[in-house]
């Protein structure tokens, strides 16, 4: 309903004018803006949208399956955003299995670029965080793939997720 309300009839993307407007509203509250859903660097416009909700002084993360994070690693890290997660599968056979071929390597060579490009601006970057859904394709190479990812790839922080499961049918209380 929310959104609804601030989009123009017949429009389906709230626009960043209009988002520009309710960052200004809210920015006392001081709200984080997360940007997620499906791929965030297929949008349009959605370097103008960190930009906006950073210029009112607001914490942005944005969520991605990293595809294309080798492209936008530099702007997203010049424009401050806070915190990056990147969706990983697992390991690179798994993770391409599910994704599709090259999606491991690409992510993580933007994993690696927002890092470098972190440090080269004195530690001044996104925390980088790697969002892995535990599934029946991959729990059996988790500690593998967080070693990996930690020690090698250097993100900051995993989290563990899983699969929600919901019946056709509801289920009775009482």
């Amino acid at each position: 309903m929310f959104y609804r309300q601030l989009v123009r009839a017949g429009e389906d993307k709230l626009s960043v004018a209009a988002c520009r407007g309710l960052f200004k509203e809210v920015r006392s509250f001081k709200p984080s803006i997360n940007i997620n859903g499906l791929e965030p660097h297929r949008q349009e416009g959605i370097l103008d949208l960190v930009a906006t909700a950073k210029e009112e002084g607001l914490y942005v993360k944005l969520v991605t399956n990293g595809i294309l994070l080798p492209e936008f690693a530099r702007d997203l890290v010049e424009l401050g955003l806070d915190a990056l997660v990147v969706s990983l599968d697992g390991l690179q056979p798994v993770h391409d299995r599910i994704r599709g071929e090259g999606v491991f390597r690409r992510a993580v060579d933007g994993i690696l670029l927002a890092r470098c490009l972190r440090q080269t601006a004195g530690g001044h970057g996104p925390v980088i965080s790697i969002n892995y859904c535990l599934t029946d394709c991959n729990y059996d190479c988790l500690v593998e793939f967080a070693e990996l990812m930690l020690e090698t790839v250097g993100v900051d922080r995993i989290r563990i997720s899983h699969l929600n499961y919901v019946t056709r049918r509801p289920r009775r209380r009482g």
